[in-house]
This record gives structure tokens, C-alpha cells and sequence, in this order.
């Protein structure tokens, strides 16, 4: 069942993920509508907010995790989606969308990514890096399956019918989802205690204020706001760049596939690693972000689409790597019980980032009449990721005491067994 669960979830993610991953796809069919340059508040602003937003609320969405279990919340948020989508599909301006797209639908994603990262892990005490990357699966399988399939919607119905068929398949994700068992997800607490800090002295901080102590958190937090202030500006303007060439849409959009395959191998291969105890999460993300920071530097001084194609692998397999490990950074960084708290306030903070790094990489390409500065700006600032995240190997951890809790499903006992986490 705990696998049934995990591939329930790296559906989902692969179906809502994509949809904000593939607006690339869908920027320059909006941008010839609405008649808008790259760079204004309009076309550019309404993608990027969608991510943002589909990251910023991930505390409320984490709350309501807590409150309803991550069943109801991946379901309800599936049906806000589609009530998004379909909404947009119908809007009259450029400014609707603001509200339709941007807010509903990301807020609708949010509420199934967030609830996804937050039931798996609860499901594994062993494979559990794996069970991640497998989630972990969605962004890219997204990009590689529903760009696609939004270019073949956009040429054979236009974009605002192609939404609406993407509303009806979102709407897979309320069933699929109904995997979620909320009797293992909303497990007691139990009533044993932990070693390190008292838990009157926890009470009286709460998560926020175990967060803010925690350094290594810190970082991270810092390390991913860098990341994702670069990591989608060449992917969101990535079909207008290749406009510029004289490539057509249509192998434009191909580039999506190339992407999400070779990140989709390699987020399960990085998973697997991160599962080896001779192997430290932190080194990969390191290199991962540092070779695709060079690959963002090269993409602009591609001309021919083969280089595009090499190019496009190449990011795919290093995003693959850095992403599940990131992930996996965070999930583990704090206790079990602040899990789901410290990855709702991750996402807000690396929601601003994404909001402002592809209409800031949209104005520099228009400010200088190229993408070499925007491209090698984003590339910088993961080069620069993965310097700064060097400084987290200098602070060590005290030994915390944790419990693990596994649920079985044919005995429904509870088993609690004492993990020494360093």
C-alpha cells in the first residue's frame, strides 16, 4: 500500500506540477493574444505568479494537512484547480487571469503537492530517500508528458479549450489521491518522549521557533532562494528563446520532453543514493546545481537544435539530481513532527524568488536585445547555490533522539521503535 500511495502521489504531482512548468509552452500563444511584450506585468507576471502562489500558501496548505489529513486537503485542492482552469478558460483579460490562474489554480496545486511530500514520507521508515525521489517524479515527468500535450491542445483547439481539456485531467488527481489512507497519515502522537530538547521547552518555542534556532534550516533556506531565483527563468522563456533561432513550436516544446525524461531517471537514481549512508545528500545538490548553472551559461550560445537537444538532456539530468536531494534536505532537517511545518515555511520563502526570476530574466533580455544576460544571470546565481550551501558541512548537529512510528495495515498496531539521528 505505502508504494500504491507513493505512485498516487507522483501522479498527481506529475499532473498539477506540469501544468505550471509547462507555461512556457503556453507564454508565447498568450503573448501574440494579448499582445503584451516579455518583460511587461502582464504575460510573464501571470506564470510566475502562479508558481509563487502555488508555493507561498504552502503553510496554509500544510495546516490544513494537519487539521484534515493530507486526503481531503490533495482532493479539495485537486477540484480547486479544476474550478481554476476552467474559469481561466473563460477569462475575458489579461487580468482575470491574475485571479483565475495565478490564484485559484495555484493555490489548488499547492494544496497537492504540499499534501503529497507531506503523507509519503510517513508511509516509509526504509526506502524513504527513494520514495521521495518517486514523488519528486512530478515536476519533471509534468514537463516531459503536459508540455506535449499542451502544444498538440494549443495547434489542434486553441488555448482556452486546451485549458478546459486540462481541467478534465486534473481531475484524475481526486481519485487517485483517495490512496491517501488517513488512519496511517493522522496517526496518534506518541506518548514517549524525545532526548534532546524537554518538551515543555519545545511547546513553549513551536515550530516556528525550533525553525528559526535550527542553522542548518537557515541555510537551506537561503541556498534555496538563490536556486530559485534562476532555476525556472530558462525554461519559462525557453520557446520564446527558441523563436529567436527560427525553431519551430513544435520541436520547441519537444525540448519539455527531453527535459522531464532525463530528470524523471535521474531524480530516481538520486533518490536511490541519497538512501546509502556512505553518501551525503548535500554533496550531490552541490554538483548538481553547479553543472547546471554552467548549462544555463552555455544554453544562450546554442544556434543549431541539436546542441538545444544536448543542452536540454544536460539540464534535465542535472536538475534531476539537485532536486530530489533538496528535498530530501528539507524533509529531514527537523523532526518528524515539524516536518510538514518546515516544508510550508520552505516553500513561502523560495515562492518569492520564483515570482521574480523569470519577468527579471524577461526585462534584462529586453533591456539588451539577447538572453545572454538573463541565461548567465541564472546560471551565476546556481554556481553561487552551491558555493554558499559549502558552508553547511562546517555546522554539525547534536544527536536528537526521535520516534518512528509505522503503522501496519493488517494489524493496525502501533509500533514505535527509537532512531539515533545525527
Amino acid at each position: 500500500w505505502s508504494w500504491l500511495v507513493c505512485l498516487s502521489a507522483a501522479l498527481s504531482n506529475t499532473i498539477v506540477v506540469g501544468l505550471s512548468f509547462s507555461y512556457g509552452v503556453l507564454f508565447p500563444v498568450l503573448l501574440d493574444y494579448f499582445k503584451e511584450d516579455k518583460a511587461t506585468t502582464g504575460i510573464s507576471w501571470v506564470g510566475s505568479l502562479f508558481m509563487s502562489v502555488s508555493f507561498f500558501v504552502a503553510p496554509i496548505s500544510a495546516s490544513l494537512c494537519d487539521q484534515y489529513g493530507c486526503r481531503i486537503t490533495a482532493m479539495g485542492g485537486a477540484f480547486i484547480c479544476c474550478l481554476g482552469l476552467l474559469l481561466t478558460s473563460q477569462a475575458p483579460s489579461l487580468y482575470t487571469m491574475f485571479l483565475t490562474y495565478s490564484t485559484i489554480t495555484g493555490f489548488g496545486c499547492c494544496c497537492v503537492y504540499t499534501a503529497c511530500f507531506i503523507a509519503v514520507p510517513k508511509y516509509f521508515t526504509q526506502s524513504r530517500s527513494l520514495a521521495v525521489g518517486f514523488v519528486c517524479l512530478g515536476p519533471a515527468a509534468g514537463v516531459m508528458v503536459i508540455a506535449p500535450l499542451l502544444q498538440l491542445l494549443l495547434d489542434l483547439v486553441g488555448w482556452r479549450r486546451a485549458l478546459l481539456c486540462l481541467a478534465g485531467v486534473t481531475a484524475v488527481v481526486c481519485l487517485v489521491t483517495s490512496s491517501f489512507d488517513s488512519e496511517i497519515v493522522k496517526r496518534p502522537e506518541s506518548p514517549a518522549r524525545s532526548l534532546g530538547l524537554d518538551e515543555g521547552t519545545k511547546a513553549e518555542r513551536g515550530p516556528y521557533g525550533i525553525m528559526l534556532r535550527d542553522t542548518r534550516f537557515l541555510l537551506l533556506l537561503v541556498v534555496s532562494a538563490l536556486v530559485f531565483l534562476a532555476l525556472y527563468n530558462p525554461q519559462m522563456h525557453l520557446v520564446k528563446f527558441c523563436q529567436t533561432l527560427g525553431i519551430t513550436d513544435d520541436k520547441s516544446s519537444m525540448l519539455f520532453l527531453y527535459i522531464g525524461l532525463a530528470s524523471s531517471v535521474l531524480r530516481i537514481i538520486s533518490g536511490r543514493l541519497c538512501d546509502s549512508p556512505h553518501i551525503n545528500p548535500l554533496i550531490i545538490l552541490q554538483g548538481g546545481y553547479t553543472l547546471l548553472g554552467c548549462m544555463y551559461i552555455l544554453l544562450p550560445w546554442a544556434t543549431m537544435y541539436s546542441q538545444l537537444v544536448g543542452i536540454a538532456i544536460a539540464i534535465g539530468t542535472m536538475d534531476g539530481l539537485a532536486c530530489t536531494a533538496i528535498n530530501l534536505l528539507i524533509l529531514e532537517s527537523l523532526e518528524e513532527k515539524y516536518r510538514g511545518h518546515a516544508y510550508g515555511v520552505w516553500l513561502t520563502v523560495v515562492s518569492i524568488p520564483i515570482a521574480v526570476g523569470p519577468p527579471l530574466t524577461g526585462l534584462i533580455s529586453d533591456r539588451f536585445g539577447t538572453y545572454t544576460p538573463g541565461f548567465s544571470m541564472s546560471g551565476t546565481l546556481l554556481v553561487l547555490s552551491a558555493l554558499v550551501s559549502c558552508s553547511i558541512n562546517l555546522i554539525r548537529r547534536e544527536p536528537v533522539q526521535t520516534e518512528v512510528t509505522i503503522t501496519t495495515m493488517e494489524s493496525r498496531r502501533l509500533i514505535t521503535e527509537k532512531l539515533t539521528v545525527v
